[in-house]
């Protein structure tokens, strides 16, 4: 089974987690593609100024049980601590450091956790070089199983989207496929590669684009996978539905 550096994996979980919301406060307020468009940077920071008393809370909420899938190396395993910590009244950070499995490792995420919000009050979103570049490093020899890392990212990704779609439309959210794929794609590339791909295909379908990403198919099916596992409790227990695209 491949493995990936847990820091990497961390670092991307958590940029993933920002754009993931921020992508999805800004289909909320823009019903069409042409107002999409018009986003400018001082919208962005006014989304998260908007936001900066509750954006902890709600990274908690999503990030909590997915940085655990990086920690803990099975199902049961995740489920057992997640179910004691949980059960033992502690704070939030004491609850994160557990998620990380270590002091460096919740360090890691503070880090990562203040540049994406620095950046998106400035307006602006770290982009794929920068990320490879600035992210922070941690052990090296610390590693975890692909299929985790990707599991965790997606659901990063997909719930953070969701959730900033239902912080400003609470009622009635849409969710646009065309957004996440392309959330999906720059994450798995951050996630999966050390360096921007020189160039993607220019023709082929949109499988054919993720694989590249995705580098095997195994990959892309767990990368599938979890993106229609989070879509289906969506729409089952929280009642969203799919913006039809052609509007």
């Amino acid at each position: 089974m491949s493995k990936i550096n847990k820091s990497k994996a961390m670092a991307a979980l958590i940029r993933s987690f920002f754009n993931g919301f921020t992508a999805g406060t800004i289909d909320a307020r823009c019903p069409s593609a042409l107002l999409k468009e018009r986003i400018e940077e001082k919208d962005v920071k006014q989304i998260m100024l908007d936001q900066y008393d509750t954006i902890f809370s709600r990274f908690f909420d999503i990030a909590f049980y997915t940085l655990s899938l990086l920690t803990f190396p099975d199902a049961e395993t995740q489920r057992q601590q997640i179910g004691k910590a949980m059960k033992n009244g502690l704070s939030y950070t004491e609850l994160l450091k557990i998620a990380c499995g270590s002091e460096e490792n919740y360090d890691i995420m503070v880090e990562e956790y203040k540049y994406h919000f620095t950046y998106l009050l400035q307006g602006r979103l770290s982009n794929v070089q920068q990320h490879l570049r600035d992210y922070t490093r941690g052990d090296e020899w610390e590693e975890v199983d692909t299929s985790r890392a990707i599991s965790a990212v997606v659901r990063t990704a997909v719930r953070a989207y969701i959730r900033g779609l239902q912080t400003i439309s609470p009622k009635q959210a849409f969710i646009r496929p065309a957004t996440v794929y392309g959330l999906l794609l720059s994450d798995l590339l951050l996630l999966l590669h050390e360096a921007p791909l020189p160039a993607l295909p220019e023709e082929g379908d949109l499988g054919t684009l993720f694989l590249s990403v995705c580098k095997t198919p195994e990959n892309y099916h767990t990368m599938m996978d979890k993106m229609n596992r989070v879509y289906y409790e969506a729409i089952e227990n929280e009642g969203m539905a799919f913006h039809n695209e052609g509007n």
